[in-house]
């Protein structure tokens, strides 16, 4: 992709050396193809990155909810410190997929302030739309 070595310059000059404190974490809500998180994949070194899927998934499989309840889910979980956050989807004034998952960009400005997604949305220093 010719996008990626900009995008790789801005994060590898802009979040390395926060890594030396430990792994800074990706993560991704693949909602359409796998396409972008993995040319993130390819051009982040592991040993400063670590990637979590934020879409459920059941053997391998995504579920075809076709609600955006997963995504409160994810937010109440606490296990998650998001310092890249990746969205791939269609758009058409929502995220919507392959995968059969929504996403609303309402629902993404409501929890960027809501105090129970802020390992996701509010401790992000970089987010990427596609």
């Amino acid at each position: 992709m010719k996008f990626m070595p900009s995008i790789k310059a801005l994060l590898l000059l802009g979040l390395i050396p926060l890594a030396a404190q430990g792994k800074l974490q990706v993560c991704s809500i693949t909602i359409n193809s796998a396409d972008e998180i993995n040319a993130f994949r390819a051009h982040l070194p592991e040993e400063h990155f670590e990637f979590v899927e934020l879409v459920p998934q059941v053997k391998g499989e995504h579920y075809k909810e076709h609600d955006s309840h997963w995504f409160y889910q994810s937010c109440g979980d606490h296990k998650y410190n998001c310092d890249i956050v990746v969205v791939s989807g269609h758009f058409g004034g929502i995220f919507f997929g392959e995968a059969g998952y929504t996403l609303p960009t309402q629902m993404l400005e409501e929890q960027s302030c809501n105090d129970t997604c802020g390992g996701i949305l509010s401790r992000a220093k970089e987010g990427f739309l596609f």
